[in-house]
C-alpha cells in the first residue's frame, strides 16, 4: 500500500504486520487498510497525503521538539555562569546540582499532572 501520490521519484510502500489476529474476517483487513490510508490525510500542515500516518508524523515531530528543547536547556545550563536580573553570577557545583535536582523534580511533577491527559488526548 502506498499512502501518498508520488510527485517526484519513487514512493515507498508500507509493510504492516498484524500482531493479534481476531477470528479471520476479510473486512477487518480491509478496514485496517482504509484506516491507515485515511490517517495519512490528517496532517496539520499538508492537505495532501503524507507517507506515514499523521499521528506517527506528529509523534516524531514532538519527539524532535523535545530533543531540541533538551539540547538547548543542556547547552544553556552547561555554562558556569547564569544570567539573572542582577547580572551574571558564578555558580558553584552545589548550586548546579541543586538546579538540576529542582529541574528533575519539576519534570516529574509535570509528568504526574499530564499523565491522565496523555492517555486520552493527542496534540501537536
Amino acid at each position: 500500500m502506498v499512502a501518498q501520490k508520488a510527485l517526484l521519484g519513487t514512493a515507498k510502500p508500507i509493510v504492516g504486520t498484524i500482531i493479534y489476529e481476531y477470528p479471520y474476517d476479510s473486512a477487518n483487513i480491509q478496514h485496517l487498510t482504509e484506516l491507515s490510508h485515511a490517517l495519512c490525510y490528517m496532517h496539520e500542515v499538508s492537505t495532501g497525503a503524507i507517507s506515514v500516518p499523521a499521528p506517527l508524523r506528529s509523534a516524531e515531530q514532538l519527539a524532535q521538539r523535545g530533543k531540541n528543547n533538551w539540547v538547548q536547556w543542556k547547552t544553556q545550563n552547561g555554562d558556569t555562569t547564569s544570567t539573572s536580573s542582577f547580572g551574571s553570577q558564578h555558580l558553584t557545583d552545589d548550586q548546579k546540582k541543586e538546579n538540576l535536582h529542582r529541574f528533575n523534580e519539576h519534570c516529574d511533577d509535570l509528568s504526574q499532572i499530564l499523565k491522565t491527559t496523555l492517555d486520552c488526548k493527542f496534540w501537536a
